[in-house]
């Protein structure tokens, strides 16, 4: 099984944190519909998601420096 360290972790997981935001945030900006079944999700949650998920990287790329 391949070993893998925990800085290349970190910075895995901040990569995917800051392509989710920047997808949530860009929907957001252009106000595009996403629509999960029959369900059209608000543009406020996706402002909240990428705030959350941008933090989160933020937060991973200041662990991954330690």
């Amino acid at each position: 099984m391949l070993k893998m360290s925990s800085k290349f972790y970190t910075v895995c997981a901040a990569i995917i944190f800051l392509f989710a935001g920047s997808l949530h945030a860009v929907r957001a900006y252009y106000e595009w519909d996403l629509i999960v079944g029959t369900w059209v999700v608000p543009l406020w949650v996706s402002w909240l998601v990428a705030l959350l998920l941008l933090t989160m990287a933020v937060t991973s790329l200041k662990a991954y420096k330690r």
